[in-house]
């Protein structure tokens, strides 16, 4: 399992911005010092925090001096009463605002460099 470090946590791992008027977490592990950050959005219905294998793979990336964001879009979990929210009301084309507005977020945290995955 992934170690978070002081760093990690001064920086805050669970991250959240909005994009039109919608609430969206992530997850970031960037226990290293780059300009590369590497993105990963979800398959529809999931949600950042159900995948166990998401810690492998932030664990070789930071090894590698990439940070690892892993970011819900809104067709996280089946369905919400915040429409257009929930993967039941997912429209595949909103969801390149939502990794817009991650990238946005990386670039203010310092990325210049992305890996989309």
């Amino acid at each position: 399992m992934l170690t978070i470090t002081s760093k990690s946590i001064q920086k805050s791992p669970i991250c959240r911005i909005t994009v039109a008027n919608v609430d969206l977490h992530g997850l970031m592990f960037d226990d290293c010092d780059t300009k590369i950050a590497c993105l990963f959005i979800h398959g529809t219905a999931s949600n950042f925090y159900q995948n166990d294998w998401i810690y492998p793979l932030a664990r070789i990336l930071n090894k590698n001096n990439i940070a690892f964001l892993s970011a819900n879009n809104r067709g996280s979990n089946g369905f919400s009463p915040y429409p257009p929210h929930g993967a039941a009301l997912e429209k595949m084309e909103d969801s390149v605002d939502d990794i817009n507005g991650w990238i946005s977020h990386l670039k203010k945290n310092g990325y210049s460099k992305f890996i989309l995955l």
